[in-house]
């Protein structure tokens, strides 16, 4: 097969896979925040296959998609915003900078996304539903904070299993 016919086709049935990612995301209410990490999988699957530009393609294909069929803007906008791009920006991230110095500029990254997110959420759009549920104080805005850190953590360590999982084992298997 043709390489450019080869990225045409994986990118569709993996842009596809991820507007399904998204969408069930908007329709469960459970899987808001694991629609996106889900169609973030597919994202770095495409990146692992194909160049950084090819991805970004396909992360605005999927971003535009999923703000017009979900039907949860908070999941739309969180992959839009952080982990739709992340898996994209990861590898090349990790391979220029050392531990210290990458975990700090991957935490500055989630905290600014996600701050900038919820800021645009409630001085912007003012969905009311947000503010009830952020309106118990400092307290928890921090510990909100502190929990989208860990789970940060969590997910970008969950990012370098896929990937290494996808390119020792899974790439000889589903794609060639």
């Amino acid at each position: 097969m043709n390489k450019r016919t080869y990225r045409i086709a994986l990118g569709g049935m993996l842009s596809a896979l991820a507007a399904t990612f998204m969408f069930l995301g908007g329709v469960f209410p459970f899987a808001e925040y694991i629609g996106p990490a889900a169609a973030s999988l597919c994202v770095l699957i495409f990146r692992a296959e194909f160049n950084i530009r090819s991805s970004l393609v396909m992360y605005i294909a999927v971003s535009l998609v999923s703000l017009i069929l979900s039907s949860n803007l908070e999941s739309s906008l969180l992959f839009l915003c952080l982990l739709g791009w992340y898996p994209i920006l990861k590898e090349p991230l990790e391979r220029k900078t050392k531990t210290p110095v990458t975990l700090l500029i991957k935490f500055s990254i989630v905290n600014i996304s996600v701050l900038s997110l919820y800021y645009f959420l409630l001085h912007v759009l003012k969905l009311p539903s947000l503010e009830e549920e952020l309106s118990g104080g400092k307290w928890i805005t921090v510990s909100l904070i502190l929990m989208y850190n860990l789970t940060f953590l969590f997910y970008d360590k969950l990012l370098s299993m896929v990937d290494l999982y996808y390119r020792r084992v899974l790439r000889d298997k589903l794609i060639r």
